[in-house]
């Protein structure tokens, strides 16, 4: 199983508390910087992956982590590649063979 990201450690420490937590409370308890634990509650406040009660103004917030979604990724680590259409399929094709065509020696 892969690693939690500090983004999903945080936002679990965060969780089991049950409490809101300013970018200075995090410093505190987890002992970050002050500049990752704003950088790391922001990203959790913005990220769909958990679900979170913001309070307080843009600038200075409060978030609590209410629940953390599981991870849309595969056993690897890495993001399940889209299905291409005919067309999508086409257009690569086109693009690999024609447009962006290997050179046959340097002019």
């Amino acid at each position: 199983m892969k690693d939690m990201s500090e983004n999903e450690r945080v936002a679990r420490a965060m969780m089991a508390t049950g409490r809101y937590f300013t970018a200075t409370e995090l410093r505190e308890q987890l002992g970050l910087t002050v500049e990752k634990a704003a950088a790391t509650l922001g990203a959790i406040r913005r990220c769909k992956r958990y679900i979170t009660q913001v309070i307080g103004s843009p600038r200075h917030y409060k978030v609590k982590v209410l629940k953390v979604l599981p991870s849309p990724t595969w056993h690897c680590g890495e993001v399940a590649p889209p299905e291409l259409t005919d067309r999508q399929r086409q257009q690569i094709h086109y693009l690999s063979s024609v447009v962006f065509k290997p050179s046959r020696g340097i002019a």
